[in-house]
């Protein structure tokens, strides 16, 4: 089916943004002024966190409830091409 995502929900605690909107994996994310990152789940480590990788900053992070959601990667694919 076209227009439809294969995502998990983020259920933790942490999982919701400052504005109160719930975080799914692929979502874009900016969890301060310098830093953006992909929510991504690791099956290793059974959580989500925040890969900063795609936009040049580097490292991961764990979701918290400041960050803000930009858009993900599914419907805002050129916010990535922005990161780099």
């Amino acid at each position: 089916m076209s227009g439809q995502r294969d995502v998990r929900s983020c259920n933790s605690p942490d999982s919701s943004t400052k504005n109160g909107k719930e975080i799914y994996e692929g979502d874009i994310l900016q969890d301060s002024p310098t830093y953006k990152g992909v929510c991504k789940y690791s099956c290793e480590k059974a959580c989500f966190y925040i890969d900063r990788n795609e936009f040049g900053t580097g490292g991961k992070g764990y979701l918290n409830s400041e960050m803000e959601i930009l858009g993900n990667i599914y419907e805002n694919g050129e916010l990535l091409k922005e990161g780099r």
